[in-house]
């Protein structure tokens, strides 16, 4: 019973460190979408939808690749 103790703050530091990196990198991707939206108003919607999509399309895959490692 122990064990799934160590499991849950093993995969919880994991996705902790990954998803900071993962902050990190996607605010450099990101960053380039939101200007470009500030500063073309016809252009904010388009890119709110592909800022949000590539977002979830990498926490979707941090999800799955946590759950896999852990998952064995």
């Amino acid at each position: 019973m122990e064990e799934i103790h160590w499991i849950r703050l093993k995969v919880g530091i994991i996705f902790a460190i990954l998803s900071l990196i993962l902050a990190y990198v996607m605010s450099a991707v990101l960053y380039p979408l939101w200007l470009a939206g500030t500063m073309r108003k016809d252009l904010a919607l388009i890119m709110g939808i592909a800022g949000f999509l590539i977002y979830a399309y990498f926490l979707g895959w941090l999800v799955l690749y946590v759950a896999k490692e852990f998952g064995k």
